[in-house]
């Protein structure tokens, strides 16, 4: 089947679209030799590169890239704790540098830096813990030998191509089922054209079937990704998946704890991405050193994974957008989401009332709740709707941030 066929098969992409447009969560992780962009020793490698052979630079800038033994489980455990439901890696950023064991280049992490195949933990980790597998990988390569002559000549270009292809066929036969691949920085050919994306790509599908592909090889694929920016498509049916850092770095960057997001700010996001019909794919980057992501970011994220196992329902599954909801009016901040009949109001602020009226709500309501499922009476005439029996003090003692439930008979408007 060529790429065409894949990309533009309503039917087809829906069905391997549909875990992941349920999914709503998941983790990009940032690990590789940009990891030691902080540490001083690379910094001097990386303004003096002329000072060293190329072999010893090359060696020098990934030798104190060591993850603990356990560091790469730990990020996948991180993730399941947090309820997210698939985790992206950087399997090869833009430096070259491969973390699995490539026959293509030995520019990887088995013959240097970690001497381990990272990519493989990564992948086990992801199957014991139930949680889909993503791959990052970046087109631009500043260790291919041809990239420069790719910008000049045919050849350099077909060079180019062939040592892409040579690597993501290794990625896509080596380790068993990939969910998803996820491109980034087509440079130094600047169009899907330049780079055949269409004939890549269907390679890839051929060899993996169901996985879904991001339009950052410069062609219309599965789902587009927004970056730094949470912003819904024009589009209602086009899907979307915007990647945000967890403190406004990629790479690992301590920094003050208020420069984190917080748990609240984390479900605003989430909330965010709900309602517009796409994910959230949240950003860490571990240590070079030992591999672990702080503990800072591993209790955020702990908490967010709580406040989910209560609320999760309003987050999980093939929601709508609530623009029918938008018609509403209520005086105390809700923010709704929507998956078929029932409709989610999450209250950021409390109001500090036993009592809150809804107006201009049309459909039939048959019951409303407090997550997770306490039941609370209600009234429903002419429009308006009455729940009475809240807490005057928020309920939820991790975030606060409380969810009801509203079941309507029909499609709520």
């Amino acid at each position: 089947m060529s790429n065409e066929s894949f990309v533009h098969d309503t039917v087809a992409r829906d069905a391997r679209m549909k875990w992941w447009r349920e999914a709503r969560f998941g983790m990009f992780i940032h690990f590789n030799m940009f990891s030691r962009w902080m540490d001083e020793d690379y910094k001097h490698l990386c303004e003096h590169p002329d000072d060293y052979s190329r072999e010893d630079y090359d060696r020098l800038r990934v030798s104190k890239l060591t993850p603990d033994k356990d560091a790469v489980r730990s990020w996948v455990g991180a993730a399941k704790a947090a309820g997210m439901k698939y985790v992206v890696l950087t399997t090869k950023h833009n430096g070259g540098f491969c973390l699995w064991n490539s026959k293509v280049t030995d520019f990887n992490s088995v013959r240097l830096g970690p001497r381990r195949d990272i990519v493989a933990e990564y992948v086990r980790a992801c199957r014991d813990n139930g949680l889909r597998v993503g791959f990052y990988y970046a087109l631009n390569d500043r260790q291919c030998p041809h990239r420069e002559a790719a910008t000049r000549d045919e050849a350099g270009r077909q060079a180019v191509i062939a040592y892409t292809r040579g690597l993501l066929r290794e990625l896509m036969t080596g380790y068993g089922e990939v969910s998803i691949l996820w491109y980034d920085e087509p440079w130094p050919l600047g169009y899907g054209g330049e780079w055949d994306s269409a004939e890549m790509n269907r390679i890839v599908r051929e060899l993996q079937p169901g996985i879904l592909i991001n339009d950052r090889s410069l062609t219309a694929q599965d789902f587009t990704c927004p970056e730094g920016r949470i912003t819904a498509p024009a589009f209602p049916d086009q899907n979307w998946e915007a990647c945000m850092t967890f403190n406004g770095t990629w790479a690992w960057h301590p920094k003050d704890p208020a420069e984190y997001h917080t748990p609240r700010s984390v479900l605003d996001m989430l909330w965010q991405v709900t309602s517009g019909g796409g994910n959230l794919l949240l950003n860490v980057g571990p240590n070079p050193h030992n591999g672990q992501i702080s503990d800072l970011e591993t209790e955020r994220l702990l908490t967010v994974g709580k406040w989910l196992e209560r609320n999760g329902q309003a987050v999980y599954g093939p929601n709508d957008r609530p623009e029918g909801l938008g018609e509403t009016k209520q005086d105390f901040g809700g923010k709704w989401t929507k998956h078929g009949n029932d409709a989610y109001l999450w209250l950021f602020d409390w109001p500090g009332k036993t009592e809150l009226v809804i107006e201009n709500v049309r459909a039939k309501l048959e019951r409303v709740s407090l997550l997770p499922e306490t039941p609370l009476e209600f009234q429903h005439a002419d429009g308006r709707v009455t729940i009475r029996g809240l807490p005057k003090e928020c309920p939820d003692d991790l975030c606060g941030v409380a969810v009801l439930k509203l079941r309507f008979a029909s499609y709520p408007r």
